[in-house]
């Protein structure tokens, strides 16, 4: 009996100290995100798509749409996406990818990335649209699509 208690207070003390380990994680992500900006890059989605739902939806009231976006709120990204990074990342991998993010390297890094992503995003889309046309002739030409 006392082994079986010795053991469960064993396994009581291994687990509070996972438990604490796992909220260390959580909160060392959590600074990773927001020292590389990464609730407000999906604040920033969120206002891209608002922007297309606008064009859609042309009579729906500027208010709503500004209402909509005041609701926007970056941790609710940042909590969704934390156990992602520690399925990913051990406690050092986080601990580094912050040490890199604090140097100066790691700051251009973070202020370029929208840009990157945004010149990329064009490429893409570019590219899928050469892509999509190029299927299109290939159906075209096997007599899987008629021509219009």
């Amino acid at each position: 009996m006392k082994n079986v208690i010795l053991f469960l207070c064993c396994l009581f003390f291994i687990s509070s100290g996972f438990a604490q380990n796992d909220e260390l994680k959580s909160q060392k992500i959590k600074n990773l995100m927001v020292l590389t900006g990464a609730g407000d890059i999906g604040v920033q989605f969120v206002t891209n798509m608002v922007t297309n739902f606008k064009k859609t939806f042309p009579d729906v009231p500027v208010e709503f749409w500004d209402e909509l976006l005041k609701e926007m709120n970056s941790n609710e990204i940042i909590d969704q996406v934390v156990p992602i990074y520690a399925k990913y990342f051990s406690l050092k991998e986080i601990e580094a990818l912050i040490s890199f993010y604090e140097t100066d390297l790691g700051k251009k890094l973070i202020r370029t990335m929208p840009l990157i992503i945004q010149d990329s995003y064009k490429v893409g889309e570019e590219w899928g649209e050469k892509i999509a046309e190029r299927v299109v002739n290939r159906l075209i030409e096997k007599g899987y699509l008629e021509k219009n």
